[in-house]
């Protein structure tokens, strides 16, 4: 799968983005799982997406979009190698 309006790779993911009207949802092949509601998805991994809200919050869902994490306002989340999540504070410095 690509993540679409990030830098083209291709990722292992069960679920892309789908902009709609400034938000973002989840599908899953080409079911829709998450009608569009995240202000940003910044990640996708296996079956999780690390996600900003509308609020401004930041935090991981799965591909159905029940919350896992919540990480509060972070500047940026994403999934590294064994799937650990990767925190940057709203004033850059990494968790």
């Amino acid at each position: 799968m690509v993540l679409h309006g990030a830098p083209q790779g291709v990722l292992d993911v069960v679920g892309e983005p789908l902009p709609v009207a400034g938000l973002w949802g989840l599908r899953c092949g080409n079911k829709i799982t998450v009608l569009p509601q995240y202000r940003e998805v910044f990640d996708l991994c296996a079956d999780r997406a690390a996600v900003r809200f509308e609020d401004g919050r930041t935090g991981v869902v799965d591909k159905s979009g029940v919350l896992m994490v919540v990480t509060d306002r972070c500047r940026r989340l994403r999934f590294l190698k064994g799937e650990l999540l990767s925190v940057t504070k709203e004033d850059g410095s990494d968790c």
